[in-house]
């Protein structure tokens, strides 16, 4: 792959940069050193022919070229280090509290000037990257990763980016460039001709076609991507619209007319196939409705089911409760009989007691009165 190739977003930022420097530095790069903070790729080596950068990333996918593993707002690197440093499109990736951290990082370890991009915070980015998310979903199946971090740390506000770099280096300017439109258009093609077979080089040379048009830079209403470039010892350069020299296969062809007359055969069998994959959606949505109906119903009638349980169930406690009475009933019923039992059987012995008690006395009297008999009639000596 050629550097025009490489996808629009990307080219954008990377071949902005690169111009940027060489302006700074019409005479070669001798030995400044450039830092390419938060990127893996080795892209920007590319496009300044393959003068050597130094990148560094908290992760190391797709590592290629020098490259130091480190937080952003946190390098290992010593004060003042890199004569250039660099931050594409990292601000955004990165939590409200530590978007400071990391200006005050860049701040510490650059000695010359910084440059910095990120897409504006404004109604209209919001609006495309949420088109923008919902394609991808539909089409792909997922979220896209780099858009949910964008919503989740919010984008950037480009004004408070300048007053917190002001108070550190001299010189400022502020460029707005890639226009939003196309940046949404470049994102959405990646995707549809994604979907179809054999478009790989296609895709190649309408990109190459996207990379040669002329950056424009624009306003803050129209772009959406912004460049701060903060410089500590000199004022900033005039640079052209010019392209940088790039390899004659780089340029357009008789591939990149043929592939055009490709592209609107290609954009209607997107077409069709998204119509294809709505006509699918719809008949998908009328049998879950279907589904959503029949679980309706079957969570009714699992109600009514449960309902009647609850009845059922509250029948058996009043039962069991019923039963529980009557057998303490029954128990005390029981009790009260056994000592009905025992008392009759006490007053029956006492009965008995008492009609032997009689028997004894009368006896007694009987012998006291024969007794006293005999004494009176002296028959009885004592």
């Amino acid at each position: 792959m050629t550097l025009t190739q490489t996808a629009p977003d990307r080219f954008n930022r990377f071949f902005f940069t690169a111009r940027y420097l060489r302006a700074l530095c019409p005479d070669g790069f001798g030995e400044r050193r450039i830092l390419d903070l938060g990127s893996t790729e080795n892209i920007l080596t590319l496009f300044l022919d393959d003068q050597t950068v130094i990148q560094s990333d908290i992760s190391r996918k797709g590592v290629s070229g020098r490259f130091v593993q480190s937080m952003a707002e946190r390098t290992p690197f010593p004060s003042g280090c890199f004569d250039f440093t660099v931050c594409l499109d990292v601000l955004e990736h990165v939590d409200s509290f530590n978007r400071n951290l990391l200006l005050q990082e860049i701040d510490r370890i650059t000695s010359d000037t910084a440059i910095i991009s990120f897409p504006m915070d404004k109604p209209k980015t919001v609006a495309h990257e949420t088109y923008l998310a919902a394609i991808h979903l539909k089409f792909a199946g997922e979220s896209y990763r780099f858009l949910d971090e964008h919503r989740e740390n919010g984008l950037i506000d480009w004004k408070t980016i300048i007053d917190f770099l002001a108070l550190k280096f001299p010189f400022i300017r502020v460029y707005h460039t890639f226009p939003l439109q196309l940046w949404a258009l470049a994102h959405v093609v990646d995707y549809t001709l994604g979907l179809l077979p054999e478009t790989s080089k296609m895709r190649d040379n309408l990109f190459r076609c996207i990379n040669h048009l002329p950056i424009i830079t624009g306003n803050e209403h129209s772009a959406y991507r912004t460049f701060i470039i903060a410089s500590r010892h000199h004022e900033h350069p005039e640079f052209s619209n010019d392209h940088l020299s790039l390899p004659e296969e780089d340029y357009i062809n008789s591939d990149t007319v043929e592939s055009f007359e490709r592209i609107q055969e290609a954009l209607q069998t997107i077409h069709q196939y998204v119509r294809r994959v709505e006509a699918e959606h719809k008949s998908i949505s009328q049998s879950f409705h279907y589904l959503e109906d029949h679980a309706r119903k079957i969570q009714k009638e699992l109600d009514q089911y449960r309902d009647r349980n609850n009845m059922l169930e509250i029948s058996n406690n009043d039962l069991t409760e019923r039963i529980r009475l009557l057998a303490e009933e029954a128990i005390r019923a029981q009790s009260e009989s056994a000592v009905y039992d025992q008392l009759e059987s006490y007053a029956l012995h006492l009965e008995t007691t008492l009609t032997e008690k009689d028997r004894i006395i009368t006896d007694l009297q009987a012998k006291f009165t024969q007794l006293l008999a005999q004494i009176v009639s002296g028959q009885h000596k004592p």
